[in-house]
């Protein structure tokens, strides 16, 4: 015979009923309160146990209950029947009438939409258009760019919104650490944190697209405001109220030539000539060509101070191109027609053109010399062998000479100018070599260069333009005869 015995903690915790926990609701709006069952629900048990009562069992409180909605732990039980009534379909969420709904997100959605669409629409038609058909009194600029801000912000609320959102519906499929819950959240606050998630998803999730368009949207603005740039065009005004002139030399004057009545002589000259008549002139060069020549030579002057006076009303003004009397200058280079030649001379001899004479008395060995000449010229210039002389008191018998120089004033006389008949200046130069002057070479090793030079008369054609009041001038082309 066998027997079972049972303590009465037993019987006691048999007879309760273990509640049953409801499903949790993980939508992003609810708010969960915890309340505790109160101590008339939950008693602790007795070792003997109590009669059970004669009236219908009634279903226990729950330990635990899960109240979605904002009240307070006192409302609960109301609040759970509200919950059970909440629809089920997912349309309460979109609508706006509904408790929970995503009207605001759609809105800046709609809002971003709208204002990337007047972007659109604004930039193709007032393309290639003038400042002045944009009538508004703020500016196209000004317009885009809070156009462009609008759209980006609405845009970056509504994809925080999506990320977060993200998070609940991930931890409802899967089981997951905190860290991927930091992940998400880091990611609804900045491009930095989409960056980590858009890493960690491996473009393998829709939530990846949301993250990728907040890095994206860094890059918005200033982009649309490179998409606008500005260019200036020269409109052609015949309005005669505005006036542009710019000053020009019609002719040039060389000023005055005085000949004076007394003094007169003639001279018979061999034939066939005959004779010619001398007499005392006076001349009076003109003050502006004097000006003008002794301001291309002075230091202070500049190509500024050299412009043409000018009036133009709009401050952006061209005119035609017209021709004016100028002073051109040109160098040439003409070393390959110096001749080379040694010889000896005496010591008191002219050193910078030594002569080819032997009649000196003789006062010992006469010393070597080299000499660079330029015949036709009259150009030459010669030193004794060796190298430089050099120190404070040089005895001028033995001076080194460094340059020699010819001018002219006749065309004829020159090398390479010989076809100028408006000729002004011409001057030749023959001048030692560094290698000679730094005392590197000796005179007869080393060479001598020559330059021609020419000031003369000219017409050149000028262009001048104005923009934005400062007068630029461009020479398109010089002649000369």
């Amino acid at each position: 015979m066998s027997s079972s015995r049972s303590s009465p903690r037993d019987d006691a915790m048999g007879s309760l009923d273990v509640p049953q926990l409801p499903p949790i609701d993980l939508s992003p709006n609810s708010f969960y309160v915890f309340s505790s069952p109160s101590q008339e629900t939950i008693a602790p048990p007795s070792r003997v146990p109590s009669p059970e009562p004669e009236h219908a069992p009634s279903d226990p409180a729950p330990r635990y209950s899960l109240i979605a909605n904002k009240e307070s732990a006192g409302d609960a039980e109301q609040s759970s029947q509200d919950t059970k009534s909440r629809p089920s379909d997912g349309r309460a969420r979109l609508l706006p009438t509904g408790e929970y709904h995503w009207a605001l997100e759609l809105s800046a959605i709609i809002l971003s939409l709208i204002s990337f669409a007047a972007i659109l629409i604004l930039l193709p038609l007032y393309q290639n258009k003038p400042l002045s058909s944009w009538k508004f009194s703020i500016s196209f600029n000004t317009v885009i760019s809070t156009l462009g801000a609008t759209s980006r912000a609405s845009l970056a609320f509504a994809i925080s919104a999506y990320i977060s959102q993200g998070k609940w519906n991930w931890f409802r499929r899967r089981d997951e650490n905190v860290m991927v819950f930091d992940r998400f959240e880091e990611a609804s606050r900045g491009p930095w944190g989409s960056v980590r998630l858009l890493w960690w998803t491996k473009l393998t999730h829709w939530i990846a697209l949301g993250a990728l368009s907040a890095v994206i949207l860094v890059g918005f603005e200033p982009f649309l405001q490179a998409v606008i740039t500005f260019s200036g065009e020269n409109v052609n005004y015949t309005d005669s109220t505005m006036a542009s002139h710019i000053g020009r030399a019609d002719r040039l004057d060389a000023g005055e030539f005085s000949v004076f009545s007394y003094g007169h002589s003639e001279f018979e000259m061999p034939e066939p000539w005959g004779s010619f008549l001398q007499a005392p002139m006076k001349t009076e060069c003109d003050f502006g060509a004097m000006a003008a020549v002794w301001e291309g030579l002075s230091d202070l002057s500049s190509p500024e101070s050299t412009k043409a006076a000018f009036e133009c009303s709009t401050g952006n003004c061209t005119w035609n191109s017209f021709g004016s009397v100028a002073v051109c200058s040109s160098c040439n280079d003409i070393s390959s027609t110096i001749e080379k030649s040694w010889g000896q001379a005496w010591w008191d001899e002219d050193v910078v053109t030594l002569p080819d004479k032997l009649g000196h008395p003789e006062l010992g060995d006469k010393p070597n010399y080299t000499r660079f000449e330029i015949p036709y010229l009259n150009l030459s210039m010669s030193n004794f062998n060796g190298n430089k002389s050099k120190g404070e008191y040089i005895d001028e018998a033995k001076a080194s000479a460094e340059l020699t120089a010819q001018s002219t004033y006749n065309p004829g006389r020159t090398l390479t100018f010989g076809h100028l008949q408006s000729l002004i200046y011409s001057f030749s130069i023959m001048s030692a070599n560094q290698d000679f002057r730094l005392r590197k070479k000796k005179w007869e090793d080393s060479g001598v260069t020559a330059t021609e030079c020419a000031l003369y008369f000219c017409t050149n054609i000028y262009e001048s333009f104005v923009e934005q009041n400062v007068l630029q001038e461009r020479v398109a082309g010089s002649y000369a005869n």
